[in-house]
């Protein structure tokens, strides 16, 4: 089994009292007994090599709540090492609610629905704040991958546009480039959902350490999108903040109706949604106008990125 060390935690004010989960990885497992108050750490190989992965941020997934100071020491060796973790612990973003309502090519109802879930959830708004992102470009051809509606698992999906939720945890700021603090819902994904949008970056010194989970080898941007694809093909990304959204959104569903007036797609069983700030002024529909086109402009809702700079937004550096 291998030497088996206690891990005593200099508690503090930023100490989380949430039990840590679970995490092996081939040289050694984190675990906390359920009658102990302090973690251990089972160590099937102790040597020099294994006490500087254990001293390394980088050997502790988003997966696990990180008390802010942990000493490692040896009930074998004279050995000891410090591990000393400046940000706060990472919070699992909810599941999708099993009762989301959905509709095939209605993805920006479905999604306003959802943001209206997580939004009046206390126990989510209170953690986590909520973003619609809306993909297209400017000639309504966009390539995604990993799409339900693809005919094949192997070929991607040409949409005019996209909509999926992101969730950014508010206890991370800036957000950082070792952790996932933004994940994605996007009901016609083949991907896990929700699913991190962009994954953990490692350095060259890191990358011979701990294997990243398969979960966190999904990383929405990179297995949906690319930047090799021709100019017309490559997405771009409009982040509207979830309240505008539910606010300003108007649609009559007249963009799912062809020429001869017989429908795309059949369209959801309850009413047209309009925000409760457009209610009243005449606005018909302005999904097409303010959300999807990427045109800059004063009178749209949100940022518009490309898909390297949506990547930099999510890791904080833009």
């Amino acid at each position: 089994m291998g030497d088996k060390i206690r891990v005593p935690v200099r508690r503090g004010e930023q100490t989380e009292e949430r039990r840590w989960l679970s995490w092996a990885t081939p040289e050694f497992q984190i675990q906390q007994h359920r009658h102990s108050t302090l973690p251990f750490v089972k160590v099937k190989k102790f040597n020099k090599s294994t006490r500087n992965d254990l001293a390394s941020p980088a050997i502790l997934p988003s997966l696990c709540f990180i008390p802010p100071t942990i000493q490692l020491a040896s009930r074998k060796r004279a050995a000891e090492a410090i591990c000393c973790f400046q940000t706060p612990p990472v919070m699992l973003p909810p599941h999708l609610p099993p009762d989301s309502p959905y509709t095939h090519c209605y993805c920006e109802e479905n999604i306003y629905l959802l943001a209206q879930k997580f939004i009046s959830d206390s126990g989510v708004n209170g953690d986590w704040n909520v973003y619609i992102v809306f993909i297209s470009n400017d000639s309504k051809t966009v390539v995604l991958r990993n799409q339900k509606n693809a005919p094949h698992e192997d070929l991607p999906v040409c949409w005019d546009y996209h909509v999926v939720l992101l969730l950014r945890n508010v206890s991370i700021y800036p957000p950082s480039d070792t952790e996932n603090c933004n994940w994605v819902y996007d009901f016609d994904t083949r991907l896990p959902v929700p699913v991190p949008l962009a994954g953990i970056r490692r350095s060259s010194n890191d990358s011979h350490r701990i294997p990243v989970t398969d979960r966190y080898k999904l990383e929405y941007l990179r297995q949906t999108f690319s930047d090799q694809l021709p100019e017309n093909f490559q997405s771009l990304f409009r982040l509207v903040p979830g309240e505008v959204y539910l606010e300003y959104f108007a649609s009559d569903r007249s963009h799912m109706v062809h020429g001869d007036g017989s429908l795309l797609s059949p369209p959801p069983l309850y009413p047209p949604i309009y925000g409760s700030k457009i209610l009243g002024r005449g606005i018909r529909s302005n999904l097409m106008e303010n959300f999807v086109c990427m045109t800059p402009s004063d009178d749209k809702f949100g940022n518009v990125y490309s898909l390297h700079n949506f990547e930099r937004w999510a890791r904080g550096q833009s």
